[in-house]
């Protein structure tokens, strides 16, 4: 697999926003919110005009920048499908693993217990009869901690015929 690369510019590359913010603040603390004379209505009409294309402009403005971000906001989104796709596949891996290994460990228990078994069986003469059980992940450790408390807490530890 070749090396990712991506390479972004998250800032604004040129701009007027300030100036025109700065022009527009003033142009706005300059109008005449106490309309009185018929000159004053007049000239608030073409403010109000003025001010709607103002707003248009920096709305705008804005979706423009938006715009060009959404191929930032696509590359996010695909990251982050091919992340999830990834993490499922080696889920499944990881499963598959974990139970092969627990196989694996069960039937090296299994020959032992046939070498233990065939060893006895060479040395006494007979076999032991009875269900060869092998021990499932967890059981020899649960009941060893049982073991380790009926000790601790005197449980374990009993006279014969007490």
């Amino acid at each position: 697999m070749t090396d990712l690369i991506i390479q972004l510019k998250g800032e604004v590359q040129s701009s007027n926003f300030e100036e025109w913010k700065n022009e527009l603040i003033a142009r706005l603390r300059g109008v005449n919110t106490e309309l009185a004379r018929d000159e004053d209505f007049v000239t608030a009409a073409d403010q109000v005009k003025a001010l709607k294309n103002a707003e248009s402009t920096l709305k705008e403005a804005k979706q423009s920048a938006i715009a060009q971000a959404a191929d930032i906001q696509r590359l996010f989104g695909s990251i982050d499908v091919v992340v999830e796709e990834t993490r499922q596949v080696r889920l499944a891996l990881e499963r598959q693993i974990k139970a092969r290994k627990q196989e694996i460990k069960e039937q090296m228990i299994e020959r032992a217990i046939n070498t233990v078994h065939a060893a006895i069986v060479a040395e006494l003469g007979f076999s032991i009869s009875g269900p060869w059980e092998i021990p499932r992940s967890g059981t020899l450790r649960g009941s060893r901690q049982r073991q380790e408390h009926q000790l601790h807490s005197g449980q374990g530890a009993r006279k014969p015929g007490s």
